[in-house]
């Protein structure tokens, strides 16, 4: 959007605006209208273009309303800080709305990115576990939809879940490498008199 990149030329006419809603009504005496319509335009700036100019073109907006309209009255000091925490509520709120709709935009193109893969299959789980929807996999072949287990959430339930070797003690390693040694010896020393008997 072009105005996104000039802001500035957003935030004069909203000034432009400001000028034509305040100025005229001062003949007219009509300084309720005024207001909403100063108010209306400072939001629309800050809705477009963010809460910094919004909030430029509401003060300036107001200036001319006290000047011109209610013509320097007391009463209107209290309408600044309602007039620039409109504009700047509006244009914090436009730029949230902007945020989650590039947000959704991206994760819209990265899951075409992988359902355009090929090798990729995608399927959609419940809390359960069970398969909602499936995509097809890899080579154009589709998932058959079967409840899976369902996948834990936290280290402890992997631990619960893991099964824990335990270790002999030391004594059993020395008696099983003790019986070792002992065939491999005996192998050994019956392979040496079956070879001397036939030399």
């Amino acid at each position: 959007m072009w105005f996104r990149s000039h802001p500035w030329v957003v935030a004069l006419i909203g000034l432009v605006l400001e000028a034509a809603a305040t100025i005229p009504f001062a003949l007219l005496d009509a300084p309720e209208t005024s207001a909403a319509l100063a108010l209306l335009i400072a939001a629309a700036v800050a809705f477009l273009v963010g809460p910094r100019w919004g909030a430029l073109v509401a003060a300036a907006g107001w200036a001319l309303f006290f000047v011109f309209v209610v013509d320097h009255a007391v009463r209107a000091l209290v309408a600044l800080p309602v007039w620039l925490a409109a504009a700047i509520l509006t244009g914090l709120a436009s730029d949230r709305l902007r945020r989650t709709e590039r947000e959704r935009r991206r994760d819209a193109s990265e899951l075409d990115a992988v359902r355009g893969d090929e090798t990729q299959a995608i399927i959609g789980l419940d809390l359960e576990g069970n398969i909602l929807t499936w995509d097809r996999g890899p080579n154009g072949s589709t998932a058959i939809p079967r409840p899976t287990s369902p996948t834990p959430t936290s280290r402890s339930s992997v631990r619960k879940r893991t099964p824990r070797m335990s270790r002999p003690p030391s004594n059993a390693w020395r008696k099983a490498n003790a019986s070792i040694a002992a065939t491999s010896a005996s192998a050994d020393g019956t392979a040496r008199s079956s070879l001397s008997r036939w030399l």
